[in-house]
């Protein structure tokens, strides 16, 4: 069974109230009604400003230079 139909199976076993409430959820991370957020809007704004100006951006080489300056900054 692949993962649509355990998911098809799942649902069935749900109430109507508690489908209610996962499409409420889905709706919200999924951006099903097409028009993004104004937080997502800015987001998505400043990641093309990066992409097409990094260098205004401070970037790491490594997970360990991110924790060094986490653990300066404490």
């Amino acid at each position: 069974m692949n993962a649509r139909d355990k998911l098809f199976t799942a649902l069935d076993m749900l109430t109507d109230e508690q489908i209610e409430g996962i499409y409420n959820f889905l709706k919200n991370i999924a951006n099903i009604d097409g028009e993004p957020n104004e937080e997502m809007k800015q987001a998505l704004a400043e990641s093309e400003d990066i992409a097409n100006d990094p260098g205004k951006y401070k970037s790491y080489s490594s997970f360990g230079e991110i924790m060094q300056e986490i653990n300066n900054e404490v």
